[in-house]
């Protein structure tokens, strides 16, 4: 008896923070994976403050100012629902790469259930375990 699989294969683009904190540079990458025919889109999703310690000092690297660019990343909660509600009307779906646990309460309450572990956080447990849940 043969068996054959069904080959289900499912695009997903990389939009990361290429939307440099502008919300209509967001809806334009939506725009770009759906018209590549992509199934999903997926954005980063992160808490600077519990992603980045502006304190930590290294005389070559100026953590403030990382800081500074990374929180000028950040969408809030409404933009992030708007963003998604947009993937929605045009029949792509939204979802993120997570890193803090502030973050995935923003996920859970967005009602994202499917998660992208970033490899930068597989040794995160905490962060692990409450996906997990």
């Amino acid at each position: 008896m043969v068996t054959y699989l069904k080959n289900n294969i499912e695009i997903i683009a990389e939009a990361g923070i290429n939307h440099n904190g502008n919300y209509k540079k967001a809806l334009k990458l939506i725009d770009i994976a759906k018209a590549a025919n992509a199934d999903y889109v997926k954005f980063q999703l992160f808490s600077t403050e519990n992603f980045i310690n502006k304190n930590f000092s290294k005389k070559k690297v100026d953590y403030s100012k990382i800081c500074k660019r990374f929180k000028s990343l950040e969408f809030t909660y409404q933009e992030w629902k708007k963003i998604i509600n947009y993937g929605k009307n045009i029949k792509i779906k939204v979802l993120f790469s997570v890193f803090d646990l502030e973050s995935l309460k923003i996920l859970k309450k967005l009602k994202i259930k499917l998660i992208k572990i970033p490899s930068g956080e597989i040794n995160n447990y905490q962060l692990l375990r409450e996906i997990n849940k």
